[in-house]
């Protein structure tokens, strides 16, 4: 997989973020890794990249930029992909996504209570290793949001887990669906595995974009993790805790 992103200032991005060379491939294809291609030049350039994207993401800061873009694509493009715009407010026919009414919709349990979801993948956390942890209440707000962006990401374990890409939405018929479905599945050691590499990745990404990295002791001050290596590396207690956030479907299967 590879992602094309188009920034006014892709150096000031790759200087903020200087790790982001250990998990992925940059500026160049690569058959071992997914990839991270910047372009600092205008993006009107490239109609044939856009033609055979599969998703087009808009999402500058100013939001009306977003909308003009949007209209652009749609009027002067060839296109096979999706578009999804970040937006405040909906049109009719068009995918997008951070508007009021999708953070609040009852529904969307990760939205309205996405810090109470965090908090109960942090208890299971807790409860599945060892050694000492921190309650929610101890945590900084790096490590919550750690926990909040492992919460965010149950949509995509319920595609996985379903086998259903278009899934948007969930209520508890289709997270319990999930749910059982991971117990299944999970009772075959390769598929477990699997899973755990998944959420290692998931969780490898986010620390590394915060420009972590490894050491053979947790030391927060200098940003280091002895987590934050390939799974192959990992123990097997260190993988075992990557069954936490995807055992968080079975309780949020009973709260909906």
């Amino acid at each position: 997989m590879w992602l094309i992103i188009f920034l006014d200032n892709s150096k000031e991005f790759l200087a903020m973020h200087s790790h982001l060379q250990e998990i992925f491939s940059l500026g160049e294809e690569s058959e071992k890794m997914d990839s991270l291609i910047f372009h600092d030049e205008f993006w009107e350039n490239y109609h044939k990249l856009l033609e055979m994207a599969d998703r087009i993401i808009i999402c500058p800061d100013d939001e009306p930029e977003g909308w003009n873009i949007f209209w652009r694509l749609h009027k002067y493009y060839k296109l096979s992909g999706q578009i999804h715009l970040h937006s405040n407010r909906k049109a009719p026919g068009v995918s997008y996504f951070g508007t009021n009414e999708d953070i609040y919709t009852p529904n969307q349990i990760m939205r309205t209570s996405l810090n109470q979801a965090a908090i109960t993948i942090n208890e299971i956390f807790r409860k599945s290793v060892s050694y000492p942890t921190l309650s929610w209440d101890e945590l900084d707000d790096f490590h919550r949001e750690s926990k909040i962006t492992a919460a965010d990401h149950i949509l995509m374990k319920i595609r996985i887990l379903l086998k259903d890409e278009t899934i948007t939405d969930f209520n508890a018929d289709t997270v319990e669906r999930a749910y059982q479905k991971y117990c299944e599945t999970r009772i075959e050691e390769s598929v477990q595995d699997m899973y755990r590499r998944l959420d290692h990745l998931r969780w490898l990404r986010f620390y590394t974009f915060y420009n972590w990295t490894y050491g053979p002791a947790r030391n927060d001050a200098a940003r280091q993790h002895p987590m934050l290596c390939s799974y192959a590396e990992l123990t097997a207690e260190q993988k075992k805790e990557r069954d936490a956030a995807w055992e968080l479907l079975g309780s949020i299967s009973v709260e909906l």
